[in-house]
């Protein structure tokens, strides 16, 4: 009979600890550029990220909610202020913020804002192998800080974006960015909630009891 010492040895030796994967986008020739920022243009220091779709139902770009942290690690996505996706936001513990340094294929000054990688990815929060993520980045140019409704993002898909295997520590996806890349622009804006106020909420109701009435005579 084995011991539980055994049964925990033979659990990390059969790969059932979790890891994290390094996804890379860029390499010394390869260059993956031309987010711009909430105005249309390059030029900014801009926070980035993935956010994966842990539920395969594609991803709910259009109705996140306000509040997301742009700090390093991960988080859920909101659709409401009370109400979760199921996609995941993670930010490389690095400090995920683009770079300017340029690339003469991406069309002269604006083949700007340049991304390397997102390190140290975890399989946690649902996050598993097979997963589809996309590239996320924030009309922010600095970690720290939360979204409010009307700040503008994008979000980035592509067919190869899928999450490797847990355990692998080096994943590329280098080749959706090989050539002159186009501009991608912001098309999404973080949403809010109007709750109305007490008064307020209280004459709506008192309007439609005499509607309700008025209907009835």
């Amino acid at each position: 009979m084995k011991t539980a010492k055994t049964l925990l040895l033979l659990i990390a030796a059969t790969g059932y600890s979790q890891a994290a994967s390094t996804l890379t986008f860029g390499s010394s020739s390869i260059f993956a550029t031309n987010w711009a920022n909430g105005a249309g243009t390059g030029g900014s220091l801009l926070a980035w990220g993935i956010v994966i779709d842990t539920d395969g139902d594609g991803f709910d770009s259009s109705s996140y909610f306000e509040g997301t942290n742009y700090a390093t690690g991960l988080q859920t996505m909101k659709l409401s202020a009370s109400t979760n996706s199921d996609d995941v936001l993670f930010v490389g513990s690095s400090g995920n913020l683009m770079t300017l340094t340029t690339n003469a294929n991406d069309s002269g000054a604006i083949g700007l804002n340049r991304i390397g990688a997102v390190a140290s990815v975890p399989y946690t929060n649902g996050i598993s192998q097979g997963d589809s993520f996309a590239i996320i980045w924030f009309n922010k140019t600095a970690l720290g800080g939360s979204a409010v409704a009307g700040d503008k993002f994008g979000v980035f898909t592509n067919a190869a974006f899928i999450m490797p295997s847990d355990g692998t520590a080096s994943a590329p996806f280098t080749s959706v960015f090989t050539g002159a890349d186009t501009l991608k622009t912001m098309n999404f804006s973080f949403q809010g909630e109007v709750i109305p106020e007490p008064s307020a909420a209280l004459l709506g109701a008192v309007g439609a009891l005499g509607l309700l009435r008025r209907r009835r005579a």
